[in-house]
């Protein structure tokens, strides 16, 4: 099919463009979708927690697109992607802030590069261990085989038809997946081609899980996350419709990869005093440090003897949680599986939602844009203040002017 010549952002705020995750965005709250999506706004202050996950991710490409083609030490690369990352985060503060540029943004930034770089180390490490338990096959990098190449079904070395005519065939631009939106009864494209969209971190194949398809997305996180909800997410679904539609394969599922924004510590040291400086060996469950940096401490204070003996009942307990416990606090992997009839049903549900929000679109300055109060979302949501005006009457192009700025094009090829 002819494609759009719009940048992302023009085909987003048109309401042609519609990713994946928007689609939960605009479920929650109609208004919070218009301001943020469709009107593009954003705080004015850093959103850095977005920003670093947006580091990590293209250090994350870097360093699998290294792995996969042999080219160089992928650690390495890795790094240099985070500190290209660094770098232009450093000119876009000082030429966004101007004079109001202090040594407090600059030491945040640095701080966030530091925090950065040790989980990529400490990445590379745990998926190298993960890797011989479970060994990927990287077949394709954010829409483009390993070297460059956009992928087809034959990327994937299995028979696989597109579904629907040629006209509603998805294409790669920009690293992402852009699919015609249909009705499901007559498999015809929208009137004004809507697009469904995302971005595929990694697909893969997994020779231990009988050779078959995943889709990996990265996520950065604060806290070591739950997979509670996930067998209803439709962040996954929708995934495995983008690949369907690109290729005629339904993948597994997805792989959640998620890196926690902690490292690991050296093992706690308590009760130190003057009469004995080398403290003790704490024996707490929920320190943050690794089984092996645990082990290796218990065996130069004599507390496991070389046949691996522990002498300590307590410092055995320890042990034993750290084991068990593994990596789970810097580093966690999800797998929610999909199959054809829930990948089937997602279509429907996508017709019958993209013609929602063409309705709110169109119609959001009458009224259609309605907000969604929740004690739940409300206070973390980053356009509050503008809605909170609209609601009690207060001056909205005041705040847009003084706290808010147009975000830049976040679905723009990294």
């Amino acid at each position: 099919m002819k494609r759009p010549t719009e940048a992302p952002l023009e085909l987003t705020q048109s309401a042609r463009d519609v990713s994946v995750t928007e689609r939960g965005q605009f479920r929650t709250c109609r208004r919070r979708w218009t301001l943020e999506t469709i009107e593009n706004l954003t705080p004015k202050a850093p959103t850095w927690a977005l920003e670093f996950g947006t580091g990590i991710h293209g250090a994350l490409e870097a360093y699998y697109e290294s792995l996969a083609t042999g080219d160089g030490n992928s650690l390495e690369i890795a790094v240099e992607s985070l500190e290209d990352w660094h770098e232009e985060m450093e000119e876009s503060q000082q030429e966004e802030l101007g004079g109001l540029y202090s040594k407090a943004v600059e030491e945040e930034l640095w701080d966030l590069y530091g925090l950065g770089r040790q989980m990529l180390d400490n990445y590379a490490l745990f998926s190298a261990d993960k890797a011989r338990e479970d060994p990927w096959e990287v077949l394709a990098i954010e829409g483009k085989e390993p070297g460059g190449k956009i992928i087809s079904p034959a990327t994937f070395g299995e028979f696989g038809d597109p579904p629907y005519g040629r006209s509603a065939h998805p294409f790669i631009h920009q690293g992402r997946i852009l699919c015609p939106i249909v009705n499901p009864t007559t498999g015809h494209c929208l009137p004004g081609r809507p697009f469904l969209s995302g971005r595929l971190d990694l697909i893969v194949r997994r020779a231990k899980r009988n050779n078959t398809l995943w889709v990996v997305d990265h996520k950065t996180t604060a806290s070591s996350p739950s997979d509670r909800g996930l067998d209803f997410d439709d962040q996954v679904t929708g995934y495995s419709y983008l690949m369907w539609r690109l290729t005629g394969l339904i993948p597994r599922g997805t792989i959640f990869n998620y890196l926690v924004k902690q490292v690991p510590k050296e093992p706690r040291i308590i009760s130190v005093t003057a009469k004995n400086p080398d403290g003790k060996l704490s024996t707490a469950k929920d320190q943050l440090c690794l089984a092996a940096d645990y082990r290796k401490v218990m065996l130069e204070r004599g507390i496991m003897r070389k046949d691996g003996t522990v002498t300590s009942e307590e410092h055995a307990e320890c042990y034993a949680g750290l084991l068990a416990k593994g990596y789970d606090p810097y580093f966690k992997r999800f797998e929610p599986t999909r199959n054809e009839d829930e990948v089937l049903h997602f279509e429907e549900r996508l017709y019958q939602e993209y013609r929602d929000m063409r309705h709110v679109y169109q119609h959001r300055h009458e009224g259609a844009a309605y907000p969604n109060p929740s004690t739940w979302w409300c206070p973390s949501c980053s356009v509050g203040p503008i809605c909170q005006a609209m609601e009690d009457g207060s001056d909205v192009e005041g705040i847009i002017d003084s706290r808010y700025m147009h975000a830049p094009d976040r679905k723009a090829e990294r």
